[in-house]
């Protein structure tokens, strides 16, 4: 099921119909919570993120938040982190511009949470973006990370 809709469009009740298995039954059935669940199957499966994907609304904040940020540095090697808007951002994660400025208030500091997870995932293409833009956020970013953002400069 996860590998036919994506694991963020999986809810408690679809599975436990899809599994014939009552839905109060389904803690004592899988020995823990949904979200639990739901996280053990998100480190199991990896998102598609080149088409547009539609999250369940059974996740939780972290995991849609983490969603938002993946499908944006996506978007950022494609156009440019500092091209980014929340338009482009929720269409392409499959919520709506509301929900993209709820978790992050507005473009600027949207852009700047792009960019701060390519720095904490290591992401050396959008992470050269800001370098080259100069941005503030980038003074954070390790010499060798600084490093291999120079290498991928010069391989460009």
């Amino acid at each position: 099921m996860a590998e036919q809709i994506g694991v963020l469009n999986i809810s408690r009740a679809k599975l436990c119909y899809t599994a014939k298995i009552n839905y109060n039954s389904f803690q004592y059935i899988t020995g823990g919570s949904f979200k639990k669940f739901i996280n053990e199957l998100s480190q199991k499966y990896k998102f598609d993120y080149s088409s547009p994907s539609h999250v369940g609304s059974c996740v939780s904040r972290d995991m849609r938040k983490n969603h938002l940020l993946t499908v944006g540095l996506y978007l950022s090697i494609q156009f440019g982190y500092n091209c980014i808007t929340a338009e482009q951002l929720a269409k392409r994660a499959g919520v709506t511009r509301g929900t993209v400025y709820t978790y992050f208030g507005t473009t600027i500091k949207l852009r700047n949470s792009i960019l701060s997870h390519a720095l904490s995932s290591a992401n050396i293409q959008v992470i050269t973006q800001g370098i080259i833009l100069k941005d503030p956020i980038t003074k954070r970013v390790p010499l060798k990370l600084r490093q291999k953002a120079a290498k991928f400069i010069l391989n460009q």
